[in-house]
């Protein structure tokens, strides 16, 4: 699995909460751009491509902890600024190769854990979907 390689851990910009991340076979990256169509009358498509990109992070996750769930819930509820840090170290405190403090937010577009794993009345699974800002 990509996590055995991977450490990843979302934090809140005022340090008050961080949650490491455990994602699953779904685990995708993608780099976007924003463009707008629109086509004249006489049926030509015109493309606008806006200056700049966004990454975007999306993570299938199992076995959430009530808390966690709760505290990425909260952050949604609040579209709350936070950093997430990308360790190549499967253990947090080595920092082998680090890529730290990534500025993003939860883009979900319905709660991210709202739905108890089966038979696991304290364990949330959901996706988080993350996007730089």
């Amino acid at each position: 699995m990509i996590s055995d390689r991977y450490t990843w851990i979302l934090a809140d910009t005022i340090g008050l909460y961080t949650a490491q991340l455990y994602p699953g076979w779904g685990y995708s990256e993608n780099d976007n751009k924003s463009k707008t169509f629109s086509r004249t009358y006489g049926g030509q498509l015109n493309v606008f491509t806006k200056v700049g990109s966004f990454q975007e992070y999306f993570f299938p996750l199992d076995y959430v902890s009530s808390i966690n769930a709760h505290t990425m819930n909260g952050w949604w509820d609040t579209q709350l600024d936070l950093y997430l840090t990308i360790n190549s170290s499967v253990d947090a405190s080595i920092t082998a190769e680090t890529i730290s403090n990534i500025p993003v937010r939860i883009a979900n577009t319905i709660r991210p854990f709202n739905q108890n794993v089966p038979n696991r009345f304290t364990d949330f699974q959901g996706s988080l979907i993350l996007v730089t800002r």
